[in-house]
């Protein structure tokens, strides 16, 4: 039996969004332990263990990846932020 897992460590985040300081600072880091990717310029949802405790948009812009909304479990907008597509 083949165990395949969908998520990301927590630890991995700073790799793979450009945004990540800034996101860091709206949430707290340190109750999640994963993330799991849920198609392209979609969804992302991050875990503790199997909770749900936030849910995030992301785009993608010059093969970068920009967390763009989060909202927490209460379903209450967290952190926003608009990608400058003129740079």
């Amino acid at each position: 039996m083949t165990i395949i897992s969908l998520s990301n460590k927590i630890q991995d985040f700073s790799k793979d969004f450009k945004n990540h300081k800034d996101v860091i600072k709206a949430i707290n880091i340190d109750e999640c332990t994963d993330y799991r990717l849920r198609g392209s310029n979609a969804e992302m949802l991050i875990y503790n263990g199997r909770q749900i405790i936030y849910s995030c948009c992301y785009s993608e812009y010059k093969n970068k990846k920009y967390i763009t909304h989060i909202y927490n479990r209460q379903s209450e907008l967290v952190y926003k932020y608009d990608i400058d597509y003129s740079k």
